[in-house]
């Protein structure tokens, strides 16, 4: 079919320009004339866009361009040939998603850091995933960047089910679409075809994110991801190599599967970033429990601060558990049982336990009074320039002499009271003395 020219009318939208021509069809920006709003026409043979409507309208997900037309050419008749309505292209309109392929998002910034493949690769997964679960089933079949669009936003959203398949389980003697380099054995070679060949796709494309080797050139095929990648983690080579078993029983067997590996992996940056929220986490919960064992202490002791005191526990109670919480909202389940040092975070009695065994130590050893240590001999002078043998704590009678205590501190300043017998009164005289 010939392509159709800037201005000229399908229906009532009016071609704007073209966007992309693949195996099912040409894709233009078209306007609705009536809304002023532009949309997505497809134009392909009529079987073909008939069948793609069909499936586009079991779609639900906003992830995915949703239906909003099914229009004829009306110059079909000089296009084709033959004038016969029957034979007529069809035309399908779709919302219009701006943005670029993530084809051209890898070629200008590959190879992308672990990071930001997994951000990418996490949401493809989720798109063959929700095709997946759909019952019955759909089968991508020509997942590639250039069917994948990168909004502003970072969100991916896909294009063109012109090649995918409806069934469930597995689907056989149906013409195997595809991209040499994206598609799996069995679509090459005509065999069965299961989710399992979306999932051969995935790990091409993560392949060609990590290292910017293009796949749909010669010769079609990926190499080992260490042999071209210094930076390459195991668990990276070990998804892809997952994902591109030649055998589709021995991949993961559909988007879902591929999502839950997905979520378990942690790059390097992620991990010191989970070590250091885990070490603050433990950090304050030690804290909060010796200061609560300390402060249970002081209260029993008649301290006089007791509202302080209280306001503190409960303060420090409450950022310990609003910091676990966070922590519990921000990571799956899965990657605290897959790292043992998490358990015990993610185990509410463990915690309890822990925090009451802290509190009960500080409580036992640090916080219960001790006898009093022997004190030391101090020498303390006066104005006088004579020396005054005392001990810290003891009592002297006023007989016109001393009758007070001194910190035993060696090296120190100490204000102190000198009191002196004055006609049978008191006098308090401020004095500093040097203890030696």
């Amino acid at each position: 079919m010939d392509e159709l020219s800037k201005g000229m009318q399908v229906g009532k939208y009016k071609i704007i320009r073209p966007l992309g021509t693949g195996g099912g069809g040409t894709v233009y920006l078209a306007e609705d004339s009536n809304l002023k709003k532009c949309y997505a026409l497809k134009i392909g043979e009529r079987r073909m866009i008939q069948e793609e409507a069909e499936r586009m309208k079991l779609i639900t997900d906003r992830r995915f361009p949703y239906l909003v037309d099914v229009v004829e050419v009306p110059m079909a008749g000089s296009i084709t040939g033959d004038g016969n309505t029957e034979t007529m292209p069809l035309g399908i309109v779709m919302e219009y998603i701006e943005g670029s392929t993530l084809e051209e998002y890898i070629r200008h910034h590959a190879p992308l850091s672990e990071q930001q493949a997994l951000v990418l690769m996490k949401q493809i997964a989720e798109l063959v995933g929700y095709l997946h679960s759909l019952r019955p089933a759909l089968i991508y079949r020509d997942l590639k960047p250039a069917n994948l669009i990168l909004q502003p936003d970072g969100k991916v959203r896909a294009l063109d089910f012109g090649a995918s398949l409806q069934g469930f389980g597995r689907v056989s003697g149906v013409y195997s679409y595809g991209t040499y380099g994206y598609c799996a054995p069995e679509q090459r070679t005509g065999e069965e075809l299961t989710p399992a060949c979306d999932i051969y796709a995935c790990g091409v494309i993560l392949f060609y994110m990590l290292t910017g080797i293009d796949p749909a050139k010669p010769p079609y095929e990926i190499a080992p991801l260490t042999e071209v990648s210094l930076t390459a983690s195991p668990v990276m080579e070990e998804i892809i190599n997952t994902c591109c078993r030649k055998r589709p029983e021995e991949r993961y067997q559909d988007g879902t599967v591929l999502l839950a590996k997905l979520k378990t992996v942690s790059t390097r940056k992620e991990e010191m970033k989970d070590h250091a929220m885990l070490a603050g986490y433990y950090l304050t919960l030690f804290s909060t429990a010796a200061y609560t064992g300390w402060g249970i202490y002081k209260l029993f002791t008649g301290s006089r601060e007791k509202a302080s005191l209280i306001i503190g526990i409960i303060a420090l109670c409450m950022m310990t558990y609003l910091m676990r919480k966070l922590i519990l909202e921000k990571h799956m389940r899965k990657h605290f049982i897959k790292k043992r040092e998490w358990n015990l975070l993610y185990t509410e009695k463990k915690t309890i336990g822990l925090w009451m065994l802290v509190m009960t130590i500080f409580l036992v050893t640090g916080c219960i009074k001790q006898e009093v240590p022997e004190r030391l001999p101090v020498y303390v002078s006066d104005v006088f320039g004579q020396n005054i043998l005392i001990r810290d704590g003891c009592e002297y009678e006023t007989k016109g002499d001393l009758n007070f205590c001194l910190p035993t501190e060696e090296g120190g300043y100490y204000e102190i009271y000198f009191y002196k017998l004055d006609s049978h009164h008191m006098v308090e005289k401020e004095q500093m003395f040097l203890i030696r």
